[in-house]
């Protein structure tokens, strides 16, 4: 091996060897997160729970007055008779009565003005040909600087 490769094999067998230990320090390094423990599910006796809310409030407290006069009964109406029907008039058609047609108004036409849009004509484009490159080919061996 000459001094290159001897410098390469040395960087990479560092950076592997900086990989391995970044990967076992920093798995002990991390944060441990622990899942929250589930709630626990409350178990209520029903009978307290109902007897809760019927107890309390102010001994000394006074009912609502009753109502003070219930209300009256319709009495009944008597029945129809053929003497006491009375047979409705059919409705009467109202006419409307239509207001005269107004004039129709001239539209006002609107005002277009023309625009006036600047002609750029593009500058002319040259083309030059491309020399070709010629190639020298050198036949001896160079050596590398150290």
């Amino acid at each position: 091996m000459n001094r290159l490769q001897k410098k390469c094999f040395i960087v990479s067998a560092s950076l592997h060897g900086l990989l391995l230990l970044v990967l076992v320090f920093g798995s002990a390094l991390s944060w441990n997160r622990e899942k929250p423990l589930p709630m626990a599910i409350k178990m209520f006796d029903p009978k307290l729970v109902t007897d809760a809310l019927t107890t309390g409030g102010d001994p000394t407290a006074r009912t609502a007055p009753p109502p003070a006069d219930p209300l009256p009964t319709p009495t009944p109406a008597p029945p129809l008779t053929p003497q006491n029907v009375e047979v409705p008039k059919p409705p009467v058609p109202v006419v409307h009565q239509t207001s005269p047609e107004p004039k129709p108004t001239t539209p006002i036409k609107p005002v277009v003005k023309p625009v006036v849009t600047p002609v750029v004509k593009p500058a002319p484009v040259v083309i030059k040909p491309e020399q070709p490159k010629t190639v020298k080919p050198s036949l001896t061996p160079r050596r590398l600087p150290r």
